[in-house]
């Protein structure tokens, strides 16, 4: 099928998915965390004029930075930019919290790849139950849909508001660059090569994931109805010995889980992860019960480093290789991959399971998203099948093979923006998107 059709077929089926959820009583269900996004708005002159105050070391940034105060802040930020990256790092005082919301101007948004996702499914109408860690108020009202149900400490569905708490948001920053915008470091103009963002985490609820037992009973207890499970948060956990304990106890409920429903589709979105051990023992863990681990491009380069191997971008013959040396150190029974361009999946033949939909739902989704700057409904998603295809995604479904070494591998071309209204959110909204093929 040419893929022009398939998103007008996607597109059409979403009312029958529907449907189906409410008649099966089918819930496609969320897991962990929510936060509350400070969107920082980029302005590249108070950025200059930052960086002219502030910046007294090369531009650097490694795995385990941190920042304390406005010198690291111009620092890490100076050299994603230069680079072209993005990335995630933790801020560890309230005081550059400040700082930034005084520095530049800021707007307030969900965060949480489950949260996210949770809002992006009932914008197009999908009942779902979703399990959120920051119940602030600031939080819930962004989840304020009849479509969303989270479980009660007496074990009954109830509403997001129904759940709310006293507690302060958990906030992260997330400040995304332009390409094109010139930044002034010491003497030299340099042009932003790319858009990008960078997340930054002052945050101490999910250092230890904090799930309700009541959730996980729930959820066991209901297997049969929940076609698939969307679970991510881990990566916040920096302490391994922590994790351990998260890991055991979760490890337990996807046994369960899956002993009563083998069909429920266990799908982990991975991350940029704070602590890297923390990545491999996560996935370690988990890997023998997940239908798909899923991740942007930037963070499978970044796997792809640690075990040896460099990916190189736009590369179709490089994204193979890159895809099986990844499935084999971490044998889930399949990988997605998303990017601007495409969206990929790569493992196991999986019967009754209609991939190259649900990677479209999760294109037509996130490219709503990214085209609008928020969770389109159905309406909002008709207008994103005017954009072409990416020329990058379609080269790459022409040269990429079927199949490779006993493994399907398909791929759908995303909807291509030389400029998206927003690079926030666009994974999570992917993620969400595929959860629809699997009702």
């Amino acid at each position: 099928m040419h893929h022009h059709e398939l998103y007008e077929q996607c597109l059409g089926s979403i009312p029958e998915q529907i449907q189906k959820c409410y008649e099966l009583g089918k819930r496609p269900t969320l897991g962990y965390t929510s936060d509350l996004d400070v969107l920082v708005q980029w302005d590249a002159n108070t950025f200059n004029t930052m960086v002219q105050a502030h910046l007294n070391a090369k531009p650097s940034f490694r795995s385990g930075d941190m920042l304390a105060n406005a010198s690291d802040f111009v620092r890490v930020v100076c050299f994603l930019i230069l680079n072209g990256l993005g990335g995630e790092v933790e801020i560890t005082n309230r005081e550059l919290c400040a700082w930034l919301k005084r520095t530049f101007q800021c707007t307030y948004a969900l965060g949480g790849t489950c949260a996210q996702g949770s809002a992006a499914l009932a914008q197009v109408g999908i009942p779902i139950l979703t399990q959120i860690s920051d119940r602030s108020k600031a939080v819930c009202q962004f989840l304020d849909y009849p479509q969303i149900s989270m479980v009660s400490p007496t074990g009954e569905l109830v509403s997001v508001a129904a759940m709310i708490t006293e507690r302060e948001p958990v906030e992260h920053f997330i400040l995304q660059y332009r390409h094109g915008d010139v930044v002034r470091i010491g003497n030299t103009d340099h042009i932003i090569p790319i858009s990008n963002r960078l997340i930054m985490d002052f945050d101490d609820v999910h250092k230890t994931l904090p799930v309700d037992a009541w959730f996980l009973d729930y959820v066991e207890a209901h297997a049969m109805d929940i076609p698939s499970y969307n679970i991510s948060g881990f990566n916040a956990i920096v302490e391994q010995q922590v994790l351990k304990q998260a890991l055991e106890k979760m490890r337990e409920h996807y046994r369960r889980v899956k002993e009563s429903n083998p069909d429920c589709v266990l799908y982990l979105e991975s991350a940029h992860y704070l602590n890297p051990q923390c990545r491999q023992m996560v996935y370690e863990a988990f890997t023998p019960y997940l239908d798909i681990l899923g991740m942007n491009e930037e963070e499978l380069a970044d796997l792809a480093q640690a075990n040896g191997h460099s990916l190189i971008y736009q590369n179709a013959e490089s994204l193979l290789a890159t895809l099986e040396k990844i499935h084999d150190a971490y044998p889930a029974k399949g990988l997605v991959v998303h990017s601007k361009d495409y969206s990929v999946y790569y493992g196991n033949p999986r019967r009754g399971m209609d991939i190259a939909r649900a990677l479209c739902y999760g294109n037509l989704l996130s490219g709503t998203r990214a085209r609008i700057g928020h969770y389109g409904s159905m309406q909002d998603c008709v207008g994103t099948l005017e954009l072409p295809l990416s020329p990058v995604g379609i080269a790459f479904a022409q040269q990429l093979p079927q199949t490779h070494r006993g493994r399907n591998v398909c791929i759908v071309p995303s909807r291509y923006m030389e400029k998206p209204v927003t690079t926030i959110g666009l994974g999570d909204t992917f993620v969400a998107g595929m959860q629809i093929a699997f009702i």
